[in-house]
Parts: C-alpha cells; structure tokens; sequence
C-alpha cells in the first residue's frame, strides 16, 4: 500500500466528514484568535507595531493549516509552525504555539515513525530558537522562554506519543482486517472448489466409464454401446444443468433474479446409488432416522455419499458397496464401504490422479465438528465413516436441544 493511500485510511480523510468539520471549526477559532492578537493591545501582544494585514496573514497562516491537516499533515504543520515563530519573534503572542501541537498529534498518525519523529526534533527546534531569541528584546526573562519552551516540549511529545500510539492501532486494526478479508476470500474459494468438484467428479466418473465401456463394446455389441451413450447423455446433461445454475448464481449482481433450485439432498442419494450402479457398482443402500436433519447437514450427508460412491466407481469397479445414513440422539453416521479393488474400469490417467475428494468430505465433516476417517479395509476394499453431530428439534415443546 502506498504511502497516500495508507495515509489516507489513518486519516480517514474524507470519509470521516464530522471530524473534517471539527478540524474546519477548529482552524477558523484559532484565526480570529490570532487575529485578535494582532490588532489588540495588552498582554496578549505586548510589542507587536506591525501592520494589520501582516498579522491577518500570519494568522491565517497559523489558524487554516488546522483545517486540511488531515490531508496534508506535513505542508500544514510546516506553515504552522513558521507562523506561529514569526508571530513569537514579532511579539505578536505569547499563545503556546497551539496550533502546531494539533497539527503535529496527525503527522505523528498520518507518516511513518522516522519521518513524524524528524518533524518533532525539526518543530521543537524552531520553536526553541524563535522564544529564546526573543529574550532581552520583548522584556521577555529567561525563566519566562524556558518555561514556555519546556511545556511546549512536552506537550509536542505528548501529542506525537499519542498520534503514534493510535496509528499503531489502527494499522493493527486494518493488518486483522485484511487478514479476515483474505481468509474469508480463501474460504469462498475453496467452497466453489469444493462444490464444482463435486457436481463435476461424480458425473465424469460414470461418464468415463460408461466411454470407456461404449468403446470396447462399440463393434460386438452395438446395442450396448447405445446404452452407454444414453447414460452418458442423461448424466451430462444433468451436469451442466447444475454449473449452469452455480456459474449464474456466482456471475449474478446482488439484486438479480436467480434461477434457485433447491440444493440436493437425502432424497437424492437414491439417484446417487443408481449411477454408481450404471457405472459397475453395486449399492445396497440403508438410510433410516433421517427426517429431522438440518438442510446443511443433509447436503454434507448428499456430498460425502456422492463423492465415496464417486471413489468406488472409480477405483474398485466392478464392486459390491453398502451405503449406510443413519440418525440417532443427534448425530447423523455415514458409511461407505466397498469390496473392491475390481479391476480398474477408469483409464489410468484419471484413476492415478490425486484428487480432492478426502479432503473434501474432511472439510464438510469438520464444519460441523464431527468425525471422519478413510482407509482400506484389512479384508480388503474401502471404508469411508464420518460421524456428523446435529441439533435436534422438540416438536412437542418447540425448542432445540444442541447435540
């Protein structure tokens, strides 16, 4: 980020217009002070003699700067403090140089701690040489000089300490909000990956197979070959219907009408089983207990069933599998279990290809803080079990009990 637009978010200039007025406000009342104290006598301004418009102009160079120091912090306490030495070696005013303290609070927040620490040795300097020259010339003792010039050291020091701490602050704030801005940029990211993954893999899978089927087939048994092309068709088609609808829903403008369609679901997963059995594999599929689940816990239960029986297809067909949902005291448990390896009906590279399916259906289980473990079975085949914890709702009372 460059300095003019990190200096701008510390400022917050202009979007914090109420304390651009404050600063205007400000800077208007520190002019017709100064002012005031070039064209009165008195204790104000002792020995002043100059010309009117001499101090208009050296007030307004005093006063104005207040009012865009947010935007240019340096140029104004660079005129501030000119001035307001000027007005003190013309005895213009004893006021303790005001001005530059406010001015300085916002280059100690606006520039960088070097650059704002060689303004304050700078300002300090200035101002310690515009009120000791003063002494012996304005009946000005140097018990009087020291002591304005000791309270004008800390109160610049404690103006730049203050500016600095709150920029600090604020680049903290801005750092944790960026860092929470790109997570959640990492996390959209890696759920469309996850979602496209799984309406593409599991159809491409049965759609390789039943090519590869179609192929071999295609001149002893033309009949075959027909039907493997019409599975190929039906599922492709279901396909792209569905990344027709998550790319429309992703390109759409906030107050776009979508086409929405209800996410799958349990009701889905006999679908699911009957590719998978298109493809090669066998499913006995058992799911009871179910009905009370929550609808994103159901598109995770749809998801990891879609995407083991997708694993099946293609790295054990031709294989026997169980698909077990079941729901009880709260949890919803998930087995997918396989006898293969068969031989391999997926062509080797595809089937050899690390994917992204187990880390996927880790992903969704751990969501919901629940359990998951992949792994080959000792008698052989694969087991894919997931344990998803829910809330449970009383219809009789109404309430919900957190599982």
């Amino acid at each position: 980020m460059t300095d003019p637009a990190l200096r701008t978010r510390l400022t917050r200039w202009p979007a914090a217009w109420h304390l651009i007025v404050i600063d205007v406000l400000a800077g208007i009342v520190m002019t017709a002070i100064y002012i005031g104290f070039g064209t009165e006598s008195g204790d104000a301004s002792p020995d002043y003699t100059g010309p009117t418009w001499v101090s208009v102009i050296v007030a307004m160079g005093v006063g104005l700067p207040i009012a865009v120091r947010r935007k240019w912090p340096l140029p104004a306490l660079a005129v501030v403090i000119a001035c307001s030495s000027l007005a003190t070696i013309t005895a213009m005013t004893r006021e303790p140089y005001t001005a530059t303290i406010l001015v300085m609070y916002m280059v100690a927040l606006a520039e960088p701690r070097a650059r704002s620490i060689i303004a304050l040795v700078t300002v300090i300097v200035v101002a310690a040489g515009s009120l000791i020259s003063t002494v012996g010339i304005y009946e000005t003792s140097w018990e009087d000089a020291l002591g304005l010039l000791v309270f004008l050291t800390a109160a610049l020091i404690a103006s730049w300490v203050i500016g600095h701490v709150t920029r600090r602050l604020r680049l903290a704030e801005m750092r944790a909000n960026e860092e929470r801005t790109e997570k959640a940029i990492v996390d959209e990211r890696l759920r469309i990956a996850r979602e496209m993954h799984d309406v593409v893999a599991h159809s491409l899978s049965v759609i390789a197979v039943k090519a590869g089927i179609a192929n071999h087939v295609a001149e002893e048994h033309p009949g075959a070959a027909r039907d493997a092309l019409k599975v190929i068709e039906t599922i492709s088609r279901g396909s792209l219907t569905e990344m027709r609808r998550m790319l429309g829903v992703l390109r759409a403008e906030g107050d776009e009408e979508l086409d929405l369609a209800p996410a799958p679901g349990l009701a889905d997963i006999p679908a699911l089983a009957e590719r998978a059995r298109q493809a090669g594999v066998g499913v006995d599929l058992d799911v009871s207990g179910v009905d009370d689940l929550p609808d994103g816990v159901a598109l995770a239960v749809y998801r990891i069933v879609q995407e083991a029986l997708t694993n099946v297809v293609k790295h054990a067909a031709p294989a026997d599998s169980h698909v077990l949902v079941a729901g009880a005291d709260g949890e919803v448990r998930v087995e997918v279990v396989d006898d293969g390896p068969g031989h391999r009906t997926m062509p080797e590279r595809f089937s050899d290809e690390p994917g992204h399916g187990l880390a996927g259906m880790r992903e969704r289980v751990m969501m919901y803080d629940g359990v998951f473990e992949a792994g080959r079975r000792p008698g052989g085949g694969f087991a894919v079990r997931a344990r998803i914890p829910y809330a449970v709702r009383d219809a009789a009372e109404g309430g919900v009990d957190t599982a």
